[in-house]
C-alpha cells in the first residue's frame, strides 16, 4: 500500500532507531477475524488492518513521541488505545489511518516487551490445534491471571520501573511441558 510506504519512510526519518515492519494480511486470517468478530466485520472489505505495520520502539517515552507524529501528520480514523486499557494482557496502541483516496491501513504501536507479550498471548486468544485449544478451555482462568501480571510487569520495565517477574502458575508450566509458554 503506498501509504504505508510513505509512513514507513517518515517514520524511519523521524525516529531512525524505530523498527518497523508491515505486512498484508493473509486470506485466511481476514476469513478467520470476520467469523470471530461477525458482529464487527460483516465482510473482509470492512477490516481496518488487511494491510499494516508495526512500529517497535525502544520505550515509553519513544512510543508516546510516535503517537503523537502520528495523531499530527495523519488522517487518523480510529485509535484504539490498549496501553492504556489493555485486552488480556495485551498492550499496543492502533491507529487506523486513511489515504487520499480513503483506503484504511493500521498502524500499531508498542514496545519490544509489548511485541513479546502479544505473541506468546497470542497462542491462547487463537489456539491452533484442538489439543491448544481444549488446554485454553480447561486453564482460562490461570492464562488470563498471569497474562495481566507478566503485562504489568513489562509495562512498568517499560517505563523504568525494575521488579521482579511474576511465577509461571505450575499448572501450565506441567500442562505444557512441551510447549514454551512461560517468560
Amino acid at each position: 500500500m503506498p501509504i504505508l510506504k510513505e509512513v514507513l519512510g517518515e517514520l524511519r526519518n523521524q525516529f531512525p532507531n524505530l523498527d518497523v515492519t508491515g505486512r498484508i494480511k493473509d486470506t485466511h486470517s481476514m476469513l478467520e477475524k470476520t467469523v470471530r468478530k461477525a458482529d464487527k466485520y460483516k465482510d473482509v472489505e470492512d477490516e481496518d488492518d488487511v494491510s499494516a505495520m508495526r512500529t517497535l520502539c525502544k520505550d515509553m517515552n519513544q512510543v508516546n513521541k510516535v503517537r503523537d507524529f502520528i495523531k499530527k501528520n495523519y488522517d487518523v480514523a480510529n485509535e484504539e488505545d490498549f496501553i492504556k486499557d489493555p485486552e488480556g494482557g495485551y498492550r499496543s496502541v492502533h491507529y487506523t489511518i486513511r489515504d487520499s483516496k480513503g483506503l484504511k491501513s493500521e498502524i500499531q504501536v508498542r514496545t519490544p516487551n509489548q511485541d513479546k507479550w502479544a505473541n506468546w498471548a497470542h497462542d491462547f486468544y487463537k489456539p491452533l490445534t484442538k489439543e491448544m485449544k481444549a488446554y485454553v478451555q480447561e486453564n482460562i482462568d490461570q492464562l488470563a491471571d498471569y497474562s495481566a501480571k507478566m503485562s504489568d510487569y513489562f509495562y512498568d520495565i517499560d517505563n523504568g520501573k525494575k521488579r521482579e517477574a511474576p511465577e509461571c502458575p505450575p499448572e501450565i508450566v506441567e500442562s505444557l511441558i512441551e510447549e514454551v509458554v512461560c517468560i
